[in-house]
């Protein structure tokens, strides 16, 4: 179990720490759990940017090397993601896609993460 975040830090300084602790709990249990070959993992979200309020959410995307399933993958977290969910009292949105997606392909969602994404 992670430390409690100190409460003499400000709101906003809070939520992001929270944001980046979720999404690094993510990663962690992921790849302890499945053991595949993550290329990098990034928040796409207000907590990365610094602009969460008490109810934003939290997007991260993990881009996996080699061949990908995302819903298989998606399917394969869903449990990790629940508990993080009521643990955090948090909404978590996680996108599992392959690694080739950030560089081959073109659409709003992988436009953004190439430009906001914070690598965690």
């Amino acid at each position: 179990m992670s430390p409690p975040l100190p409460l003499s830090l400000s709101p906003c300084l809070l939520l992001h720490l929270l944001g980046a602790r979720v999404s690094r709990t993510i990663l962690c249990r992921y790849q302890n759990s499945h053991r595949r070959a993550v290329g990098y993992c990034t928040s796409i979200d207000s907590y990365a940017r610094g602009t969460a309020r008490p109810d934003s959410d939290v997007d991260t995307v993990i881009a996996l090397a080699g061949s990908v399933q995302p819903y298989q993958e998606l399917a394969r977290l869903s449990q990790t993601l629940s508990d993080l969910c009521l643990q955090y009292d948090l909404l978590i949105v996680t996108y599992p896609i392959p690694e080739t997606w950030l560089r081959e392909r073109e659409s709003p969602l992988l436009e953004n993460i190439r430009r906001e994404g914070v690598l965690l």
